[in-house]
C-alpha cells in the first residue's frame, strides 16, 4: 500500500489521490486497459462541498469569492487608466426631434400663407370695383376677410405644431423675456411713430388701423385692436420665426432671419412698404435667436400696440381745428389729415382730411379769378375724377358765416358726397365731401359747415 507523500496517509496501490488530503499520486504509465472500468470497480468519491482549501504548497488557500493575495511589493500603477473610456453611442441629427421643421416643408406652409393672403386681397380688390358698394361695406368685408384669413393660416400653422416639432419658446424666465421683447418693440415703434409725425405735423400712426377703427364704435376698436395685438403676433411669429426661420437656421442663421424678413415683408402685400416690413422682420429675426419665441411675440405686440393706441387717439381724441387760406373750421374726432397742407403753383392752398369708413373731406383755397358757378364743375373734375353730378343741378344754400354758397351734390360710385363754392375776401373756396357710406361722416360735415369762419389772424390767398 502507497504513503501519500504529504501527510503519511497509506492508501490503496489503485489510488490516484490521498484520500485525507487530496493530494494527486503521479499518474501511472498508460495500458492497454487505461480508461476502461473494471468489473466492480467503484467510482471516485465526488470532491467535498464548500470552497477549495487546495493550493500550492506554501501558497495561502484562496477561498471561493475572495480576492487573490498581490505578490509582496506589489502596488497598482500610477495616473488613469492606459485605455479609454466606452464611447456611448450618439444617433444622428434629426431636424425634425430637435423641433424643427424640415425646410421644404416649413417653405411649402408659408407659400400657402402667402397664397391665402393673395386670395384676400383681390376679393377685397373685386369688392372694391363694384361701384354698388360704399365705403363702409368694404372695410366691413376687409375685417372679415382679414378675420377668416387669420384662422385659416393659424389653423395651417398650429397643425404643424406636433410633439416631434417643437416651438423655441426660449430659456429662463418668460416674464423676463416677455419684459424683454416687450420694451424692444415699444421702443421702436413709438421712435418711428413720432419722427413719422414729427414730419407730418400731426399724430400719423398706421393709416390701415385708422381706416378700420375709423367708425369709433367700440365693436370696430376692440376687433381691429385684437386683430393687430394678439392674432397678428400670434400666428406671423409662429409662422415666419418659430417655423420657417428656426427650419433654416441649422444651414445659416443670418441667411435664415434675411429670408424669413422678406417672407414676412410679402405676407403683407404692401408693394410700397416692403422696406418697412422687411427692418421690421429682420429686427424680430434677431429677437428670436437671441431670446425665443416668447421675446419675440412680446416685441410685435409692442409694436402693434403702440400703433393701435395711436389710432385710438385719432378716431376717439378730441377734435382739431385747422386753417386753410384765409378760413378756419373745426372737425370732429376721426378725421386727420392725408397729407400736409400745401399750395400749388398757382398759390392754391390744399387740405384733405379722411374720416370714417373712408370718407373725405377737403378744401382748395384759391385766388378768385372766375364766376362761382363755373368752378364746380372745373373743380369736381380735377379733384374727384369719376364723380357724376347730381342731375338736379345746383341750388344756392346759406352758410351760417360767410354767407351765400353754390351747392352741388354728386355720386362717387357708391357713395354719395356734395360739392359746395363760396367766395370771400376776394378768394374761392371749393369744399367737397364724400361720406363713404357712413351717417357718422354726415353729421360730421354738418357740424364743421357750421364752424367755418373767417380766421382773422390768416393771410388771404394771393
Amino acid at each position: 500500500m502507497p504513503a501519500c507523500p504529504q501527510c503519511g496517509s497509506a492508501e490503496p496501490g489503485s489510488a490516484q489521490w490521498c484520500g485525507t488530503c487530496y493530494l494527486p499520486f503521479t499518474p501511472a504509465p498508460a495500458t492497454a486497459f487505461s480508461g476502461v472500468a473494471l468489473p466492480g470497480a467503484a467510482p471516485p468519491p465526488p470532491p467535498p462541498p464548500g470552497p477549495a482549501l487546495w493550493a500550492a504548497p506554501g501558497g495561502t488557500p484562496a477561498f471561493a469569492g475572495a480576492e487573490l493575495p498581490h505578490p509582496p511589493g506589489w502596488a497598482p500603477p500610477p495616473g488613469p487608466p492606459a485605455w479609454p473610456p466606452p464611447q456611448q453611442y450618439a444617433p444622428p441629427s434629426d431636424p425634425v426631434a430637435e423641433g424643427r421643421l424640415l425646410s421644404g416643408r416649413a417653405l411649402a406652409v408659408v407659400a400657402i400663407s402667402i397664397g391665402l393672403g393673395i386670395v384676400m386681397q383681390l376679393a377685397a380688390l373685386g369688392l372694391s370695383h363694384d361701384h354698388h358698394i360704399n365705403q363702409d361695406t368694404l372695410i366691413r368685408a376687409d375685417i372679415v376677410l382679414t378675420v377668416v384669413l387669420y384662422a385659416v393660416v393659424g389653423t395651417l400653422v398650429l397643425s404643424q405644431v406636433t410633439p416631434k416639432v417643437r416651438l423655441r419658446w426660449g430659456e429662463g424666465s418668460p416674464l423676463v423675456r416677455a419684459a424683454i421683447g416687450l420694451a424692444i418693440g415699444t421702443g421702436v415703434s413709438g421712435l418711428l411713430l413720432w419722427a413719422i409725425s414729427s414730419s407730418a405735423g400731426h399724430l400719423a400712426p398706421d393709416p390701415r388701423v385708422v381706416l378700420l377703427m375709423s367708425t369709433g364704435d367700440a365693436a370696430h376698436v376692440i376687433v381691429v385692436t385684437a386683430l393687430s395685438c394678439i392674432a397678428a403676433p400670434i400666428i406671423e411669429e409662429t409662422l415666419f420665426r418659430g417655423l420657417l426661420l428656426e427650419s433654416l437656421g441649422h444651414y445659416n442663421r443670418q441667411m435664415a432671419v434675411v429670408v424669413s424678413a422678406m417672407c414676412f415683408a410679402v405676407w403683407h402685400l404692401s408693394p410700397r412698404a416692403l422696406v418697412y416690413y422687411t427692418l421690421m422682420g429682420v429686427l424680430l429675426g434677431v429677437i428670436y435667436l437671441k431670446r425665443g419665441l416668447v421675446a419675440s411675440m412680446s416685441a410685435h405686440v409692442g409694436f402693434n400696440g403702440v400703433l393701435a393706441v395711436a389710432a385710438i387717439v385719432v378716431v376717439l381724441g378730441p377734435g382739431h381745428t385747422y386753417d386753410v387760406g384765409g378760413m378756419r373750421f373745426q372737425v370732429a374726432s376721426g378725421w386727420s389729415e392725408v397729407a400736409p397742407q400745401s399750395t400749388d403753383i398757382f398759390g392754391a392752398s390744399r387740405l384733405v382730411l379722411q374720416g370714417p369708413d373712408g370718407s373725405a373731406i377737403g378744401i382748395v383755397a384759391r385766388q378768385s379769378i372766375e364766376d362761382p358757378s363755373t368752378v364746380v364743375q372745373r373743380f369736381g373734375l380735377e379733384v374727384l375724377p369719376g364723380a357724376t353730378p347730381d342731375p338736379a343741378g345746383q341750388q344756392q344754400v346759406q352758410l351760417p358765416t360767410v354767407g351765400q354758397a353754390i351747392e352741388t351734390h354728386f355720386a362717387l360710385g357708391a357713395n354719395k358726397g356734395e360739392f359746395l363754392v363760396f367766395q370771400y375776401g376776394g378768394d374761392d373756396y371749393v369744399v367737397f365731401f364724400v361720406n363713404g357710406g357712413s351717417a357718422k361722416a354726415d353729421r360730421d360735415f354738418t357740424k364743421m359747415l357750421d364752424t367755418l369762419q373767417p380766421d382773422e389772424a390768416a393771410a388771404p390767398v394771393s
